[in-house]
């Protein structure tokens, strides 16, 4: 009896270092793991602001084909394109394509001087 006590404990030290080391390598992989954590953090809030201003210009987007359909009465009129990206796309082919009367005036609304004037 005394031999198996014996050889339990032995079992029961073993065990115990054992455990000591394995939660000692569990504090370690914690450790490490708080900046990976910490930059997958950053990267769901900057991915939050970016689905943010993306959901503003996809607004600003129909906000502008609302107002061509009621500038044309053409309540079917959008803007081509599966997301704001490709509608943005679509706007600047379509803004290429004006004729140098058109371009010179969106260019004046936005800001631009006229020809001669300087700046």
């Amino acid at each position: 009896m005394a031999i198996q006590n014996g050889l339990l404990q032995s079992q029961v030290n073993a065990l115990t270092g054992q455990n000591a080391q394995l939660q000692a390598a569990n504090v370690e992989l914690a450790t490490q793991l708080n900046t990976p954590n910490q930059t997958i953090q950053e990267q769901q809030n900057q991915i939050a602001q970016i689905l943010a201003q993306l959901n503003v210009v996809g607004q600003q987007v129909q906000n502008l084909a609302q107002s061509f359909q009621a500038l044309f009465n053409d309540l079917q009129f959008q803007i081509p394109g599966a997301t704001p990206a490709q509608q943005i796309a679509n706007l600047v082919a379509a803004i290429g394509n004006l004729n140098f009367g058109q371009k010179q005036a969106l260019y004046l609304n936005l800001g631009g001087t006229k020809p001669g004037k300087g700046r």
